[in-house]
């Protein structure tokens, strides 16, 4: 833990190196307070108009105040953070978050997209996809994204799931990280098995399906458990009628198990997509995933995600069952 002399040191260099109050020049420069009412940070306000009649320059202020902090991390020995090198991926802005939420998709599609082709393999692009000509196609990219896929090659989705007690202060410690999660949307999920299944049997290698509706959107998956049953092969298109899409399921041997409705916000962090959900009669759960070639050892990568929670300093309890377990288990554990 700092000491206030430590903390109002940190202070007087972030000041300094956002050129609003340089060290010596204080009784010319803006006048500034720093306020300490926890142990982990302080608060820093200041005026916009210097005192000797002056306009303070604001320019790249964000980058400096970073450098700052990064400096007083290796100063005092403090945990280190990501730098704001402006490399870090362009957020959607708000224009793009809320047509995303009004089209019932859980991010916006730059968040997709950029997704999707840092999960694929290079071997799996077209050369054209590959480097700055696919920065800034935008719809074209996303066709190109479609061959890429269709070529074929077994996709993972490999997840870790946490329950969480306190969703506040998760949220508080996504926000630390600079994750900001996207709007909230509701989900409509069946989920099928194959006939002659049911809870209890064992899940490593047998098909599940499942149908989504967000906002009027429907989706169709299906998902083979490798390793575990969150380390599951996955295939997923967009179906137009989920009635007829459900009756077809129906034909091709499965019989539905269970209906799960959440509400979803997510947020991608460098490889890694977050969701948050609340499930009704269930409460709050984390999701960390990544998608990742089929080659690649799912434990081995929840090992990693599990070690990235870990890092959020949050009370989480980590279970290794699907949501549709988790549902069907509820009425007994009630």
């Amino acid at each position: 833990m700092l000491s206030d002399e430590e903390w109002a040191q940190i202070a007087a260099d972030v000041m300094d190196r956002t050129c609003l109050s340089p060290h010596g020049q204080e009784d010319e420069a803006v006048r500034w307070v720093a306020i300490r009412h926890g142990d982990d940070h302080i608060h820093l306000v200041a005026t916009l108009a210097r005192q000797d009649g002056g306009t303070p320059s604001l320019s790249c202020e964000r980058y400096r105040v970073r450098a700052a902090c990064l400096a007083a991390e290796q100063r005092y020995g403090l945990r280190s953070t990501a730098p704001a090198d402006r490399t870090a991926p362009r957020r959607p802005s708000r224009a793009e978050s809320e047509k995303a939420a009004r089209r019932g998709l859980g991010e916006a599609p730059r968040v997709t997209l950029r997704r999707h082709v840092i999960m694929a393999p290079r071997s799996w692009l077209p050369r054209r996809v590959c480097g700055r000509w696919l920065v800034g196609c935008g719809r074209v990219a996303a066709c190109q994204l479609v061959r890429v896929y269709a070529r074929g090659g077994a996709v993972r989705e490999v997840e870790v799931k946490y329950r969480i007690r306190d969703a506040e202060a998760l949220l508080v410690a996504l926000k630390r990280r600079g994750i900001e999660l996207g709007a909230p949307v509701r989900q409509d999920d069946q989920a099928y098995a194959p006939d002659g299944w049911v809870y209890g049997d064992a899940r490593c290698g047998v098909p599940f399906a499942r149908l989504r509706t967000v906002g009027g959107r429907h989706v169709f998956t299906m998902k083979r458990p490798a390793e575990n049953v969150l380390s599951c092969e996955e295939h997923e298109t967009v179906v137009a009628d989920r009635d007829q899409m459900h009756h077809a399921i129906i034909a091709m041997g499965f019989w539905p198990t269970v209906r799960i409705v959440k509400t979803r916000r997510t947020a991608t962090f460098g490889d890694m997509v977050l969701c948050v959900d609340e499930l009704d009669a269930l409460g709050v759960f984390l999701e960390v995933e990544r998608m990742v070639p089929g080659d690649v050892p799912g434990e081995a990568v929840q090992e990693e995600l599990s070690r990235f929670v870990a890092s959020l300093g949050i009370e989480a309890e980590q279970t290794g069952q699907t949501y549709d377990s988790l549902v069907c288990a509820a009425p007994a554990s009630a």
